[in-house]
């Protein structure tokens, strides 16, 4: 009888140590480490592994991977936020300025729209939209004894804006300034040219060295 009860409390003391054991490593070991909600076809789950996170849809398809490797989360498809959830702050560069400015002087104008003071603007990598500011000015000797106009016209990659005409008498000088606005989009690298057009309306003036041709842009990257 001794003996039995004597057994009886040796094989209870081991138990509760390999018990102990087991709880022990049971509190050790990454237990979500390969998981899954074990839902039904048809129907929407997810699921752990060593590689991270994993969301499947109804049809199976994996639609969200949080990494366990590096940390990225991929969306297989449209991501819904509130409207002011993400503050620029948390954007990285999404939005790169650009400019440029040039006189050009002494130059000699004739009746044909002439670009001057030309300038090349980079476009970002992975930017595709740009938007273009441009002001232009123009200034010039009319060497003529009639009385005659000076057109100037801002240019954005070759397409001119509206035109500024001043009338300058002969043995004067004449100047006028203009503005062009541009929206452009499916960049993919290159540059963006601006300058500045001018012209005489009746006769050429010759070159001088008052005569002046300014270009000055603002650029708005988007990607």
């Amino acid at each position: 009888m001794v003996n039995a009860i004597l057994g009886s409390n040796y094989d209870l003391t081991q138990l509760l140590a390999r018990m102990q054991a087991d709880i022990r490593q049971l509190a050790t070991q990454p237990v979500l480490s390969h998981a899954s909600t074990g839902s039904d076809p048809g129907t929407p789950g997810i699921s752990t592994d060593i590689n991270g996170l994993h969301a499947f849809d109804s049809s199976g398809t994996e639609t969200v991977t949080i990494s366990g490797q590096d940390g990225s989360v991929t969306i297989r498809g449209t991501l819904n936020l509130p409207n002011g959830s993400i503050n620029n702050a948390a954007l990285v560069n999404p939005i790169q300025p650009g400019s440029a400015g040039l006189s050009d002087p002494g130059h000699a104008y004739t009746t044909t729209s002439t670009v001057y003071a030309q300038q090349s603007i980079a476009v970002p990598a992975g930017f595709t939209q740009a938007l273009v500011f441009l002001g232009v000015s123009g200034g010039a000797w009319n060497n003529t004894a009639a009385y005659d106009y000076l057109y100037v016209a801002g240019d954005i990659n070759g397409s001119a804006g509206g035109s500024t005409p001043q009338g300058a008498a002969g043995s004067s000088y004449g100047s006028a300034s203009a503005f062009a606005i541009r929206t452009l989009s499916g960049l993919s690298g290159g540059s963006i040219t601006v300058g500045c057009r001018i012209w005489t309306g009746a006769a050429g003036w010759a070159a001088n060295g008052s005569n002046i041709a300014n270009t000055n842009a603002i650029v708005q990257f988007l990607r």
